[in-house]
C-alpha cells in the first residue's frame, strides 16, 4: 500500500484480525493519514510460523543470531526498494516480532528506526524474539512495567508510549448525537455488575448495550472475537459511544490478576470513552502515570468491578446533571489535547528530531478547534431514557464474609455464630469457591434479607474468594470469617464499639480462643492471644511489629474504601495472602487497634491452611511476599520484623522437611547477624527427626491429657 511518505510502517492487519489489535491498526491509519507512509502487510502465516520455529531451534542449539537468521527458510518477503526516513512496525504482542524478516534489508533502508510493541508482560518475554529489538534505534512499548527490563534484555533506549485514539472519529463534536444508550460494557465483565444491569435492562428501566459473544480463554474471562474490517469496527464504536451516557472503562486485564501478577496497566478503554464524551466508570490502574494522563476530576468515576448495587450508583449519578455534562466537556476536551494518535507519533518524531509534515500540523488544529469550543456549545444534560430514581438503601455497618470450599459439614457454625450477634446492623455474604459436595445445595437452603451467597465456578482460592466477597458487599467495614471458626455473640458490639470511640480508624482486630485439634478431632491444647505490649493504636512500622502475630481469622475488619484502595488480596498468594496484606497496609501508613478480648473461637486442625502455612509451598510464597516489599522491608527501622520473618521461613522449610532451602535461610539469617537461640528451639520443634520422636512418644495424646488434666478456665 505505498503512500510515498518518509515513513515505512509494518502491519500485521492480514495476519492478526482480532478486535482487540484495531486499536493498533487506528494508530497505523492515523499515522498513514498525516505522513502518507508506506505499509507492508506481512502475510502467509504458514510460511513466517515456519522460518520462525526454525530460527528458534537453530539459535537455541548454536547460540548464534547470525548463523539462525542464514540458516531459516525466509518467509514471504518485501525487498524495500527506497529509502526512508523512519521505520516505524508495530506490534500487537512480542510473539509478532519475527515478522520483521518480511522486510530483510529494512535496516540498510531506513535512517532511523523504531517501534511499538503494544502488550508486553514480563513473565511473557521470549529473548529470542526481543533480540530481534537490537537492532532498532529505539523500542517503545504500550505497557509500563516492563520497560527497564526490555531495555536490560535487548540493550536499546526503551519508552512508554501510552495507548491512544482518533480522537476525530470517537469525538462527539459538532453534531452531538442524542445520548440514547444508558449503559454500554463491552470486554472482559463482572458477571455480579452484569446480571445487576441485566435485571433493569429486562425491567426496561436502562437500554443496556454488552457483548453477547462467548467468553473464551483457559480460564473464562476474555470476550473476544474476530473482525472483518478493523476501520469499520472502530467507526462503529465511536458511533456506540458517541451515543453512550455510561461506559464500564477498567484497568487491563481487571479479571485476571493471576496473569497480571499484581501489576496495573492501562487499558484503551479510558481512551476511547474520554474521546467520545461518556462518562466513565469503573476501576481505573493504580499507577502514578494514570494520574498523570487522566489529571481532571471526574476521569473516571470509581466504582467497584462486583457492583451489585449498581443502579443505586447510576441513579445517584443522574441526580447530578451539571456534574455530568462538566464530565463529558472535560474528558472530550483533556482528549483533543492529550490523547489522540497524532500527541504519540509527536513522541516517535520528537525522538529523532524529524519535522511534523503539514498534514500532522493541519490535524493539530483541528484537535486544538474541537479543544476550544465554548461551553455554551454544548448540549445540556439530559437522560433519554431516564434511570429512575431509586429507594436509598442504607449500607449496613458491616459486611462479614465467609469464604468457603467442600465444607458443607461445618460452614453452618459459622452462619449460626453471625445469626447470633447482639449487633444486627451487618449482611453475611457466603463465597462459595467452587465446591463440588453439597455445600452449594445446602447454601440454597439458606433464606434471610441480611444472607447473600456467591459461587464461583471454579475455585480461585482464597485470596480470589475473598475479592468476590469484597466487590459484592455493600457494608462500610469489612469483617472476614474463615468457614470453620465461630464469632463470639458479642463480637461485632464489640467492634463496633471501638470503632465509634475512634473514628479515625482504618482497621481492627480481636481476639481469638485457638482450640489445637489432633487428626480425630480432638482438643490437644488451648491458647489465646497476647495483648502485651500492644498499643492502643498501630500504623506504619508499629503495625509491621506485629504482622506475624494476627490472621485474617483474629476477626480482622477494614474499611472498605481502604480494601478497594489497596487492591485487596494478592490473588497470586494461596497463602500468607493476609501477611501480604498487613505488609501493605503497614506501607501505606494506614492506622489500626485491637480490642483486647475474645471475639471468636478457632478450630485449629492438622489440616486446616492456618496449621499448613508452614509446609514447603507455604515457605516459598513467604519468601515471595518479602520479596514483593523488598525495598520497605529492607529499610534499616524493619531490621528486626525481616529477621522474625526469616525466622518463621526458616520454620516453615523445616515443617517441610526441605531441609536444604532452610539452611539457605539460616545463611540469609547468619549474613544479618540474627542467629540465636531462638533459631535452635524452632530447629528442636520443627526438624524432621524431632517431629518424628514426637509422633514415637505420642505427643498430641499427652498434651491433650495435660490439658484435660489443667482444666483450663480458658475452656
Amino acid at each position: 500500500m505505498p503512500g510515498g511518505g518518509k515513513v515505512l510502517l509494518l502491519s500485521m492487519r492480514r495476519l492478526a484480525d482480532h478486535v482487540a489489535y484495531c486499536m493498533d491498526y487506528e494508530f497505523e491509519d492515523v499515522i498513514g493519514e498525516v505522513t502518507g507512509a508506506d505499509l507492508v502487510e506481512a502475510d502467509n502465516l504458514a510460511a513466517l510460523e515456519l522460518s520462525r520455529r526454525a530460527y528458534k531451534l537453530t539459535r537455541f542449539a548454536t547460540g548464534s543470531r547470525s548463523l539462525a537468521r542464514t540458516l531459516s527458510p525466509l518467509p514471504s518477503i518485501v525487498p524495500l526498494q527506497r529509502n526512508y526516513e523512519l521505520f516505524f512496525p508495530i506490534f500487537n504482542h512480542t510473539h509478532e516480532l519475527y515478522t520483521l524478516a518480511t522486510i530483510p534489508n529494512w535496516r540498510k533502508r531506513c535512517r532511523y528506526a523504531a517501534c511499538f510493541v503494544s502488550e508486553v508482560w514480563l513473565h511473557l518475554l521470549p529473548r529470542y524474539l526481543l533480540e530481534q529489538l537490537a537492532d532498532f534505534d529505539h523500542v517503545f512499548l504500550g505497557n509500563y512495567h516492563c520497560v527497564e527490563d526490555v531495555a536490560r534484555i535487548t540493550g536499546r533506549p526503551c519508552s512508554y508510549l501510552p495507548p491512544a485514539v482518533d480522537v476525530l472519529r470517537f469525538s462527539p463534536v459538532p453534531q452531538f448525537p442524542a445520548r440514547t444508550i444508558d449503559v454500554y460494557n463491552i470486554g472482559r465483565r463482572s458477571q455480579v455488575t452484569h446480571q445487576a444491569l441485566m435485571q433493569a435492562a429486562r425491567e426496561r428501566e436502562v437500554f443496556y448495550s454488552y457483548d453477547t459473544v462467548a467468553a473464551s480463554g483457559v480460564d473464562q474471562k476474555q470476550r473476544t472475537f474476530r473482525v472483518q474490517d478493523p476501520g469499520e469496527h472502530r467507526l462503529l464504536l465511536a458511533n456506540m459511544l458517541q451515543r453512550t451516557r455510561y461506559f464500564f472503562a477498567n484497568r487491563a486485564r481487571v479479571n485476571e490478576p493471576e496473569y497480571t501478577r499484581g501489576r496495573d496497566e492501562m487499558s484503551g478503554r479510558f481512551y476511547e470513552g474520554a474521546a467520545a464524551g461518556a462518562v466513565m466508570i469503573g476501576e481505573a490502574p493504580r499507577l502514578a502515570s494514570f494520574s498523570q494522563q487522566f489529571d481532571w476530576p471526574d476521569a473516571v468515576i470509581h466504582v467497584p468491578f462486583d457492583s451489585p448495587d449498581i443502579m443505586q450508583i447510576l441513579a445517584r449519578l443522574d441526580a447530578e446533571p451539571e456534574r455530568l455534562a462538566r464530565v463529558r466537556r472535560n474528558n472530550v476536551t483533556h482528549a483533543a489535547l492529550q490523547h489522540d494518535w497524532l500527541h504519540r507519533l509527536h513522541t516517535v518524531f520528537d525522538t529523532f528530531q524529524l519535522s511534523p509534515t503539514p498534514a500532522m500540523l493541519l490535524r493539530q488544529q483541528r484537535l486544538q478547534a474541537l479543544a476550544s469550543l465554548p461551553e455554551s456549545a454544548w448540549p445540556a444534560e439530559t437522560a433519554r431514557v431516564p434511570i429512575p430514581q431509586v429507594r436509598e438503601q442504607r449500607s449496613p455497618v458491616f459486611s462479614v464474609i465467609i469464604p468457603t470450599h467442600n465444607r458443607a459439614a461445618i460452614v453452618g457454625r459459622a452462619l449460626r455464630s453471625v445469626a447470633a450477634q447482639t449487633f444486627t446492623d451487618y449482611e453475611v455474604i457466603v463465597v462459595d469457591d467452587g465446591s463440588t459436595d453439597s455445600t452449594p445445595e445446602y447454601l440454597q437452603t439458606l433464606r434471610g434479607p441480611r444472607y447473600r451467597s456467591i459461587r464461583n465456578d471454579r475455585s480461585l482460592g482464597v485470596s480470589g474468594a475473598r475479592n468476590r466477597g469484597i466487590g459484592a458487599a455493600t457494608g462500610q467495614w469489612i469483617a472476614f470469617l474463615d468457614d470453620d471458626d465461630e464469632l463470639r455473640p458479642q463480637a461485632l458490639a464489640a467492634l463496633y464499639g471501638r470503632l465509634t470511640s475512634s473514628p479515625q480508624l482504618d482497621f481492627l482486630w480481636g481476639g481469638r480462643l485457638v482450640h489445637e485439634m489432633d487428626a480425630a478431632g480432638r482438643c490437644i491444647a488451648l491458647r489465646e492471644d497476647d495483648w502485651n505490649g500492644i498499643p492502643s493504636t498501630v500504623s506504619g512500622s508499629s503495625f509491621l511489629n506485629l504482622v506475624l502475630r494476627i490472621a485474617t481469622n483474629s476477626t480482622f475488619t477494614v474499611r472498605r474504601t481502604v480494601l478497594q484502595a489497596v487492591g485487596g488480596f494478592d490473588e497470586r498468594l494461596r497463602v500468607s495472602e493476609d501477611r501480604d496484606l498487613f505488609i501493605t497496609l503497614a506501607k501505606n501508613g494506614y492506622a489500626g487497634a485491637a480490642v483486647p478480648q475474645r471475639l471468636m473461637d478457632v478450630d485449629e486442625r492438622s489440616t486446616s491452611l492456618s496449621r499448613s502455612v508452614g509446609g514447603r509451598a507455604g515457605a516459598e510464597i513467604d519468601l515471595q511476599v518479602i520479596e514483593k516489599h523488598r525495598e520497605y522491608l529492607y529499610q534499616p527501622e524493619h531490621h528486626e520484623f525481616l529477621n522474625s520473618y526469616l525466622v518463621a521461613v526458616f520454620a516453615g522449610f523445616l515443617r517441610a522437611g526441605n531441609r536444604r532451602a532452610a539452611m539457605q535461610v539460616l545463611g540469609e539469617l547468619r549474613r544479618r547477624h540474627a542467629l540465636n537461640l531462638g533459631l535452635l528451639r524452632q530447629y528442636l520443634r520443627h526438624a524432621p527427626e524431632f517431629r518424628a520422636l514426637k509422633a514415637l512418644f505420642r505427643y498430641d495424646a499427652i498434651r491433650r491429657m495435660m490439658n484435660r488434666l489443667a482444666k483450663s478456665p480458658l475452656s
